[in-house]
């Protein structure tokens, strides 16, 4: 599994910034002041136990304990308000303003998710848990309609009479639809990650994109004619930029996408609410996702399959 890489973020353009001043005008003193409550509420729990380990007198151990649970409770309970609000406000905002033809559902249908994953075989293993949220749907352009969801697979492993539990991955996974059916599949992968066993690694003709990612198909012919030097430069550009791992599936007439980026759409406690670098790093997964379905789409249509 990939570890989420720390990235760089390049220079910001006018369409996010324009996106960001408007979600910090109408929603930071709010937000600020949900955040704030929900960490100071956590930090007094913090502090009452060590009290309560400090502090030998009977009475403050007492208090102690009564004034840890009721900033406990009152923490869990602000910190579904500010998880809430983060998401009803700020994230189905963002996504609004990013394409008002998007929609957001903070929750989703778990098993249509999972179906659809299972569907693009990223890899032959087997999991056991899975978890889907954050689900948005709609039209990209005129003719790209996309699902995504932020989920979580996990595999629980057993020793003896001990188990333990695996994250075989955890970001942003997304689908869409081309408009034609290669009858086949095509599967890009980071390379040194072998996210296939039956079938045969391609070797493309592009020694920059060979440098960061392996190819498999049993299609060797339409692979080559598919990913041509502007779809793998593509690819190749927004890894560079991002440091952002992903892969790619294109089976039949569905194209999956999957990107290492951790739990998404989440606020912070400690920290920024409105974190401009991970809301830039949701706008370009979008505008990636787009970019990456058009160029195929334009070389499907000028192929014959």
């Amino acid at each position: 599994m990939f570890k989420k890489s720390k990235k760089v973020i390049p220079n910001i353009d006018t369409k996010f910034e324009n996106l960001y001043m408007s979600l910090y005008s109408n929603h930071l003193v709010e937000i600020e002041k949900l955040r704030k409550i929900t960490m100071w509420l956590f930090v007094s729990t913090f502090l009452f136990i060590l009290l309560l380990i400090l502090v030998p007198i009977a009475i403050v151990k007492i208090l102690s304990v009564i004034l840890f649970l009721l900033s406990l409770f009152l923490g869990f309970f602000y910190k579904r308000k500010y998880v809430h609000a983060y998401k009803n406000d700020v994230i189905k905002k963002f996504i609004q303003l990013f394409n008002n033809k998007l929609e957001y559902s903070a929750t989703t249908d778990d098993f249509f998710i999972q179906r659809n994953y299972i569907n693009a075989n990223f890899t032959n293993e087997d999991f056991t848990n899975f978890y889907a949220d954050d689900y948005i749907k709609g039209y990209l352009d005129s003719s790209t309609f996309i699902r995504m969801a932020d989920i979580k697979v996990q595999r629980i492993v057993r020793s003896g009479k001990s188990s333990y539990t695996v994250t075989l991955f955890s970001g942003i996974f997304a689908f869409t639809t081309s408009i034609k059916n290669i009858n086949a599949q095509i599967k890009i992968s980071k390379n040194n990650f072998n996210i296939l066993t039956n079938s045969g690694s391609v070797e493309m003709d592009n020694s920059i994109f060979e440098k960061y990612f392996d190819v498999y198909s049993e299609n060797e012919l339409l692979t080559m004619r598919i990913l041509t030097h502007d779809v793998m430069n593509t690819l190749v550009d927004f890894y560079i930029k991002y440091n952002l791992p992903f892969e790619i599936v294109l089976s039949n007439n569905i194209i999956y996408l999957r990107f290492f980026t951790g739990k998404m759409f989440e606020p912070k406690i400690f920290g920024k609410s409105l974190d401009k670098d991970l809301l830039f790093t949701h706008y370009n997964i979008l505008n990636f996702i787009m970019t990456v379905s058009n160029n195929i789409n334009k070389v499907l249509q000028e192929i014959e399959i």
